[in-house]
């Protein structure tokens, strides 16, 4: 699976597949801890830390805790779904490879590892739940440049939808997300020159 980048306020995430030999695990590469332990952590020392800045106390102190845990709970039964999906994906490619790269075994191998991202972008929706639970605001690069992509839209239509759909769910939003739309703009085209095949070295 292809890693799946987001930013959260100064936070940035990674959420990736981690091949352990026999096994894979899914990741969070902001520690880089195994998810399932950075979500155990959350309703610790980083919720004491929050609940005491917003001053909850009481009833409220016990609601939200009991918010926070539904929330991680949740997130955990997203990553059991994507471990299991994981590994399905890595027993596809490993008999796509021992068939000699057939077309059936090749194609059971795609549909794994398209259904191991489709739940990689579930678990991330997950996290960024419990993200979003501490006030930290998560925006993806779609939504930033929004106004921009829309402007773009209008005058090119296909290079807005391809920036969309190919492009942006790509970059490392850790990197673009601070730039304004300009800034973004020559970073992006600069990277696509440096890795232009034949380009000026």
């Amino acid at each position: 699976m292809a890693p799946i980048r987001f930013r959260a306020g100064n936070e940035a995430h990674t959420l990736l597949i981690e091949d352990e030999g026999d096994s894979v695990r899914p990741m969070i590469r902001s520690t880089p801890s195994p998810l399932v332990s950075w979500l155990d952590e959350r309703p610790g020392a980083p919720f004491a830390a929050h609940a005491a800045g917003q001053n909850w106390q009481g009833a409220v102190l016990t609601a939200k805790r009991a918010e926070l845990q539904a929330l991680v709970d949740a997130a955990k039964a997203e990553e059991a779904g994507l471990d299991a999906r994981a590994e399905a994906a890595e027993d596809a490619l490993n008999a796509a490879n021992a068939a000699g790269g057939s077309a059936a075994a090749s194609a059971a191998a795609e549909a794994k590892v398209a259904q191991t991202q489709a739940q990689g972008e579930q678990t991330k929706s997950a996290v960024m739940q419990v993200l979003e639970f501490f006030g930290i605001a998560v925006v993806s690069l779609e939504q930033k440049f929004a106004p921009e992509l829309a402007a773009m839209a209008a005058t090119a239509p296909d290079l807005a939808g391809n920036l969309r759909q190919y492009v942006l769910p790509r970059l490392d939003a850790a990197r673009y997300a601070p730039l304004d739309w300009s800034a973004f703009a020559a970073m992006l085209a600069g990277e696509r020159r440096i890795k232009a095949p034949g380009g000026p070295g």
